[in-house]
């Protein structure tokens, strides 16, 4: 710009036609020879001025060719990786190929490449050879980030919590408004079995991603794990209101239906159950509403029409509620054949013993009774074991050594497979490195 106005200036200088030289002036040269001579050394000089700007302006338009010709491969490359991304949520496995081809082709070769066949590896339920693609990339590129959350994933879905902690920490570190980061590492601390943590986590998850059902579903279930139904109703009632797919969305009626009815809402539960496909969860959480609402004919008609749900805590309750009927109507020998079977289905759970030993009471029968109460004795100082622990190790992220107890009382509840998650969990916090035992690592 500069260039351009000292060019200006010079051309439209007004000249006086005499031209001074030594202080003199010259007489003998005609007018007009001084105007050509004064022209011509102006000319000279914008003639120079002009070949010095054109040379700076080539050199500039050189080097901004250089700069895209360096800048445009990779802007390609993150568009077809991008495209390929895309591909791979709609399950278009082809034209992920396609991208990969496109890729590899490119001149230099593009890491895009070997990162969307990482990504690729990872649907293909291959975490291990994900990572084994992600660590001959180099960390230390322009494409670190994408690096760290693809491996922070692989490493979660191999089963290896500490890497995945390490590597998402790290990418949240470097970048906090990364919302997939996040929502990685709230799914890392939930296995560890760090609550706190991972409610933090996916708070920074509803921030960023303010439509997304998915953090407060998480956040939901948590809440009411700890019997903290206000705080529960409200996740679940925001999952529910930012439209979750059908297959999730009966499953977050049926939660949010219980946490009201724990809350004694149940005309509430009754409202949002309505809007539920009448699956059998559905129907026993339906049927638990009305028998509270003093409706028992029509809790006991609803459930002689439905199968035992496949869902845990809708089978135990479908025994609990059947049993519960049975006995107000007087059909003893019926309710206890409900609670004995539901009690021998789940082995764990201490309501269902409960109620078969007080139902034996009613009959009579002492020493199955006190058979039986013994049994719910065993069970619930259990459960109370594992929820003390299931606190204390929300509160203490890093603390192995709780965990490897609550592995140890999940196999005496007859629950192997919590008590794998707990031991994955107890070995990952033996890898992490340096946190104080007592100490939360948020953020």
């Amino acid at each position: 710009m500069w260039l351009h106005a000292r060019f200006f200036h010079v051309n439209s200088a007004p000249f006086s036609g005499k031209l001074m030289s030594s202080g003199e002036h010259q007489p003998d040269q005609p007018a007009t020879t001084l105007r050509f001579l004064q022209s011509a050394q102006i000319v000279g000089t914008t003639r120079r001025r002009m070949t010095t700007f054109i040379a700076i302006s080539l050199a500039v338009a050189a080097l901004l060719t250089i700069a895209r010709s360096r800048l445009q491969p990779a802007a390609a490359g993150r568009q077809l990786y991008q495209q390929g991304l895309v591909a791979l949520e709609h399950r278009d496995y082809a034209e992920v190929r396609q991208m990969i081809g496109l890729l590899e082709a490119e001149q230099p070769p593009s890491d895009f490449a070997d990162l969307l066949q990482a990504a690729f590896q990872l649907r293909s339920n291959s975490p291990q050879n994900a990572l084994r693609t992600l660590l001959a990339l180099n960390l230390d590129g322009p494409l670190r980030q994408d690096i760290l959350l693809l491996s922070g994933e692989a490493f979660y879905r191999a089963g290896q919590l500490a890497d995945a902690r390490q590597a998402l920490s790290l990418l949240v570190k470097e970048s906090p408004d990364s919302v997939d980061a996040h929502r990685w590492l709230a799914s890392t601390w939930y296995d560890l079995g760090a609550n706190i943590p991972a409610i933090h986590h996916l708070t920074e998850v509803t921030r960023l991603a303010p439509d997304d059902y998915r953090p407060h579903w998480l956040m939901g279930v948590m809440y009411r794990d700890f019997e903290n139904y206000p705080d529960a109703i409200e996740h679940l009632r925001a999952a529910w209101e930012r439209n979750p797919p059908p297959e999730i969305r009966d499953l977050v009626g049926v939660y949010l239906s219980r946490s009201l009815q724990a809350d004694h809402q149940y005309t509430t539960a009754l409202e949002f159950l309505r809007q539920c496909q009448p699956t059998p969860a559905v129907q026993v959480e339906t049927a638990r509403a009305q028998f509270s609402l003093t409706q028992a004919d029509v809790a006991e008609q609803l459930l002689s029409k439905t199968s035992v749900p496949d869902e845990e805590q809708a089978g135990i309750n479908y025994f609990l509620l059947y049993g519960e009927i049975l006995e107000a109507r007087g059909a003893a020998d019926q309710a206890i054949e409900k609670y004995v079977t539901g009690a021998t289905r789940f082995p764990f759970d201490e309501d269902l013993q409960y109620r078969l030993a007080l139902a034996l009471q009613a009959r009579g029968e002492t020493a199955k009774s006190e058979a039986a109460m013994a049994e719910w004795t065993r069970r619930n100082e259990l459960k109370k074991r594992l929820v003390e622990l299931n606190q204390k190790a929300s509160e203490q992220p890093s603390n192995a050594t709780v965990r490897r107890e609550l592995a140890e009382i999940c196999r005496q509840m007859n629950r192997p497979q919590l008590a794998a998650m707990w031991t994955a969990a107890a070995a990952a916090c033996e890898q992490l490195p340096g946190q104080p035992v007592g100490q939360s690592p948020v953020p």
